[in-house]
This record gives C-alpha cells, structure tokens and sequence, in this order.
C-alpha cells in the first residue's frame, strides 16, 4: 500500500504564489507601459509644438501608442491565462480550493468597464487621433509635393493604428470565452 503525502497541497500551493507574483509583475509592465507612453507623448508633443518645422514627429505618436498598447493587452490576456489555469488546474488540487479566481468572475465590480475603459480611449487612441488631427494640414496641404506621398502614406498607416488601438482596447474589454 503505497504511502500518501499527507499534505499534498504544499506543491499546488506553491505554484499559486509563485503565479500571483508573477501576475503583480504583469500589473507592473501593464503600468510601467502607461506611463511611458503618456511620458514619450507629451514629450513628443512639447517639441513638435514649439517649431512649426518639428510637426511631423508627431506621426510617431499613433505608433508607439499602437506597440505599447499592444504589449499591455499580451500582458492582460497572459494574466487571464494566469488565472484559468489557476481556477481550472491548482484550486481541484489544494483542499477546499483556491477560489479567488471563481470568487472575482461572480462579483464584478459594477461601472468597471468605464473606469478602465475611459481612460485607455482617452490616452492611446485619443493621443494618436489628436496627432493625426494636428497634423492633418501638415501632411495634406503644407508638406512639399515629393514629400507628400510618403508622408499620406505614413498618416494612414497612423490612422490604422489608431483603429487598432480601438480593437484592441474592445478586444480586452470583450467577455473571455470559456
């Protein structure tokens, strides 16, 4: 008759704290993503503001929103990951189970999706929209006639970053399919 662990749980337990640290490290890049991006953005808006010559280094802006956005959703779907498999593969594993993550998805907080969603509209997309809008005149009318074409062409690609951002944004907000 083979021996059991009496305290089985230790391992799964284990594994728990281990992911909650890594799912705080997460919350952190998601954080430390926002900040960078409202810091370059104003940063690159202070310059192209102060010279009329320097508005074209706004086109950058619907860019790093769109790659920095982009790493705080891997972060944020990487997380959901992080907490299925908690729900699914740990807690049947610790005695009673580990039923946070069950707990969280049956008390959501009501008027959440506007706390988190306002501002991420305003800040990733609402920075690249009023970049594309600063340099619309720039790019269409002021912008030397060999220049024009590659700078249309780098204003759309823009304006479909900015769409993406919306995408992406929707994209987290959706409800997970089980």
């Amino acid at each position: 008759m083979a021996v059991s662990d009496p305290d089985s749980s230790q391992g799964p337990l284990a594994e728990f704290a281990a992911l909650r640290s890594e799912r705080e490290m997460r919350y952190q890049r998601q954080h430390q993503y926002h900040t960078l991006y409202l810091t370059a953005t104003a940063v690159i808006f202070s310059f192209a503001l102060t010279r009329k010559e320097l508005v074209g280094l706004l086109l950058v802006v619907p860019v790093i929103a769109y790659v920095l956005l982009g790493r705080m959703t891997a972060q944020h779907f990487a997380d959901l990951q992080i907490g299925t498999y908690i729900a699914s593969e740990l807690s049947p594993r610790v005695p009673g189970g580990l039923a946070w993550e069950d707990w969280t998805r049956r008390h959501k907080r009501p008027g959440r999706w506007l706390n988190w969603l306002l501002p991420l509209l305003l800040t990733f997309p609402g920075g690249g929209t009023v970049a594309l809008a600063w340099t619309y005149r720039y790019v269409f009318t002021d912008a030397s006639v060999v220049g024009r074409t590659g700078l249309i062409a780098l204003w759309l690609l823009d304006a479909i970053a900015v769409g993406a951002c919306c995408y992406l944004i929707y994209r987290q907000r959706r409800p997970q399919e089980a």
